[in-house]
């Protein structure tokens, strides 16, 4: 099941840019074991988290990457890929479109990782975020919870020094 994840995410870090990073990254505590990144489509989230992976991990098999649209999701639970992924040496799981997850317990899922596997750290992007914290399931955790929300949209970007996203 990981070496598919694996290489998904070594070609995704491959094919982002790092020449320009989103001032958002330098404002999350990256050390939290758990952060949630919201917001619409198209303002970088999914580029924010794969420029972090690669410039923090680069091909390192402690952090993995998966997009919760996947059709692997549909038979395999974010759950149980996350204690494979420890039980191998995991330690940061980037989750992208957490919101697309074909079950509706995305949010039960992260906080039984949470709970469950205290050493593992998860990052985790969508644009239902916001539900996560309002969510009974995290009530007692808001605290440990980091939310973060970009601010510029792509065409923002765009501007900067003639750089896209």
């Amino acid at each position: 099941m990981l070496d598919l994840l694996y290489q998904q995410t070594f070609a995704a870090i491959s094919a982002v840019r790092s020449t320009y990073t989103r001032e958002l990254h330098n404002q999350i505590d990256w050390n939290n074991r758990l952060i949630g990144i919201r917001g619409p489509r198209g303002v970088g989230k999914t580029t924010l988290l794969l420029q972090h992976l690669k410039n923090n991990h680069g091909r390192s098999r402690e952090a993995l990457y998966a997009t919760l649209d996947d059709f692997f999701f549909t038979e395999t639970r974010v759950i149980d890929l996350a204690r494979e992924f420890h039980a191998k040496g995991g330690k940061v799981l980037y989750l992208d479109e957490v919101h697309k997850y074909p079950h509706s317990s995305w949010a039960q899922e992260i906080k039984n990782i949470y709970d469950l596997i205290p050493s593992l750290k998860v990052v985790f992007t969508g644009s239902s975020v916001l539900k996560t914290r309002e969510s009974a399931t995290c009530k007692n955790r808001k605290n440990l919870f980091g939310e973060h929300k970009p601010h510029l949209c792509s065409s923002s970007y765009q501007g900067k020094q003639g750089q896209s996203p």
